[in-house]
């Protein structure tokens, strides 16, 4: 170069340098990844990544977070709370189906709940509602010994409105149980498979370029729980009941690809996971049928839980975005 001339060196800063949290960090450090390797369809997105501005941060971390997928994370957690329906059911079944002669029963199920976010990982809060019925038959009643089928459905709502993701599905689900009273302790134990039908929508925006990402998935689910409850106090009117119990859970769920986003979209990988719930609870409910021969009954439960293999439930799930080859 002549004396005094200027050499200007462009450069590329990685994307990770907009993100402000772990999510949106993963997902920069994807775009980055894959930017150059053969395969990668994203010129819309690239082009707009590559013309904002400094000070343009927010824009890019908006951006960020609605192409993550994040609202799938949160699947592992619907299955459980759908094994907890299937258990819950038959609490509240035989509870109300205590009467000598009575051989069958139904239980109306409705419960909802929020999984709190993480400000310092940037993951968003969501809320899952469930409603359905369970219905049971005794097919051995001697003594103090009970044991028959159940069989039920439930819709189910996941939302994430800070992502404006949803997942609407409904399952059904079949089981058995089976109830010894013993002394000062009832034993119960609950079987139960159920499959599920889910349909997903979110909406993937950056710049000015607003699409719908859907998805169609299937999942099989089982329980396995054993709960002892033990007497406690009681009136004419209103029981109070300490209960402790063990339950093994597994998922799987069948991998997808999103449609109707184009490149934006994701492929989901198939997700397989087993693990154990210890619980610890207390049930309140009324003693005999109201005049309208229904019961009632609420239990406050505290619950710890260990992984059993690789594949242990957890807030993830692995995801491959449609336009690239990685």
């Amino acid at each position: 170069a002549e004396e005094g001339s200027i050499k200007v060196v462009l450069g590329t800063k990685p994307f990770e340098g907009a993100a402000e949290t772990g999510n949106q960090a993963a997902v920069a450090s994807v775009l980055t990844a894959v930017k150059d390797e053969p395969g990668t369809e994203l010129d819309d997105l690239y082009a707009w990544l590559f013309t904002l501005a400094p000070g343009d941060e927010a824009k890019a971390q908006a951006a960020l977070d609605r192409l993550s997928g994040e609202v799938y994370t949160a699947l592992p957690t619907l299955a459980a709370r759908r094994l907890d329906a299937i258990v819950a059911g038959v609490e509240h079944g035989l509870a109300q189906g205590a009467e000598p002669g009575r051989r069958f029963w139904a239980a109306a199920q409705g419960s909802s709940g929020r999984i709190r976010g993480n400000d310092r990982q940037g993951t968003a809060a969501s809320d899952i509602e469930l409603r359905g019925l369970t219905v049971g038959a005794d097919l051995l009643a001697r003594g103090n010994a009970r044991a028959g089928l159940l069989a039920g459905f439930l819709s189910e709502t996941l939302t994430m409105d800070a992502r404006q993701s949803a997942v609407r599905g409904s399952s059904v689900h079949l089981g058995g149980y089976g109830q010894w009273e013993l002394d000062k302790v009832t034993l119960r134990g609950v079987v139960g498979f159920s499959s599920a039908r889910s349909d997903s929508e979110r909406r993937v925006a950056f710049g000015g370029t607003v699409r719908t990402a859907q998805g169609a998935f299937e999942t099989s689910d089982t329980v396995m729980a054993v709960e002892a409850r033990f007497a406690a106090w009681s009136s004419e009117q209103v029981r109070l009941v300490p209960v402790v119990g063990l339950a093994h859970y597994t998922t799987r769920r069948a991998g997808f690809r999103e449609t109707g986003a184009g490149n934006e979209g994701l492929t989901v990988q198939a997700y397989d996971a087993a693990w154990v719930r210890g619980l610890l609870g207390l049930e309140l409910g009324s003693t005999e049928p109201t005049g309208n021969d229904m019961s009632w009954y609420g239990r406050w439960r505290g619950c710890t839980t260990s992984a059993q293999r690789s594949g242990r439930r957890r807030r993830g799930s692995t995801v491959r975005r449609a336009g690239t080859s990685s």
